[in-house]
């Protein structure tokens, strides 16, 4: 199973070097544009930040939090950018391609699913990429309703429909062009 570690701060991580690279390349390209998103709990304390980077190969996700349990939890874009508290308001994951659920369905997965961060106590820094994800076109993230960067209570079991059994929403962030 995918799972990212968050280390501490001066500590970044990339899950893997082929993820972020371009077929055939060996190197990263990056595109021109960019997004952030500022992660807040249902309190509305700040818990993150994250900034999205165009690459050849998709989107980079960089980002940290802070302030949230120690443990395992699925990170997802969903597809709706609005986070008002319970975070329902975000909608269901970002699925263009209208695939089911999970890095396990054998139908391909929804093009918003991450891999799980594990947190540790304090905070940490995790590195992502959304393979085949863009921020502008019909189907970029950045389209008339927007989309968010949501962390749940639990783990993602990368194959339950529609949300791999993750848990509540407990932070959400509006993803918005830089």
């Amino acid at each position: 199973m995918r799972t990212a570690l968050l280390r501490p701060a001066a500590l970044a991580i990339a899950l893997s070097a082929a993820a972020c690279t371009a077929p055939g390349s060996g190197t990263m390209s990056l595109g021109t544009g960019s997004a952030a998103a500022t992660l807040r709990n249902a309190a509305g304390e700040t818990v993150g930040t994250a900034i999205l980077s165009e690459a050849t190969v998709g989107l980079l996700l960089s980002g940290t939090l802070t302030g949230v349990p120690a443990g395992t939890h699925a990170i997802h874009v969903h597809a709706v950018g609005q986070c008002t508290p319970t975070f329902a308001a975000a909608g269901g994951h970002f699925n263009p391609r209208e695939r089911r659920h999970g890095f396990l369905s054998p139908d391909g997965h929804h093009a918003g699913d991450l891999p799980n961060l594990h947190v540790a106590a304090g905070s940490g820094m995790f590195e992502l990429t959304l393979p085949g994800v863009r921020l502008g076109g019909s189907d970029g993230l950045l389209d008339a309703d927007g989309a968010a960067l949501v962390v749940h209570a639990g783990a993602d079991d990368y194959k339950s429909d529609p949300a791999g059994a993750s848990g509540d929403r407990i932070a959400c962030g509006v993803i918005a062009a830089r």
